[in-house]
């Protein structure tokens, strides 16, 4: 993604994540079994993207999360998967340094 807005908090002992795609900020329930993973009910705001890209990327993101079935942590990133087919890689945010 090349916008810097995007990314994912899980909150493991609560169980919530949220997420901000670009423009909008999300948030929901998440349930976890193994490398099994399911992302649930999720609220969001309504706030209109007013760049083109950001829309994208947006949209992209927010699809990807909900078909999410699986995870795997491999070379210092979040993988998350359908199923065998890779959705989103995830980086950690270092030192408050967003990472594409």
């Amino acid at each position: 993604m090349t916008t810097p807005n995007p990314y994912l908090r899980f909150e493991g002992g609560a169980k919530v994540w949220s997420a901000n795609g670009g423009c909008n900020i999300v948030a929901g329930r998440f349930e976890i079994d193994g490398t099994n993973l399911t992302i649930l009910s999720s609220a969001s705001t309504r706030m209109a993207c007013l760049d083109a890209e950001a829309q994208q990327v947006e949209t992209y993101f927010l699809k990807a999360l909900s078909q999410v079935t699986r995870f795997e942590l491999k070379d210092n990133s979040l993988r998350l998967y359908d199923y065998d087919t890779l959705l989103l890689v995830l980086h950690p945010d270092v030192a408050g340094k967003k990472t594409p």
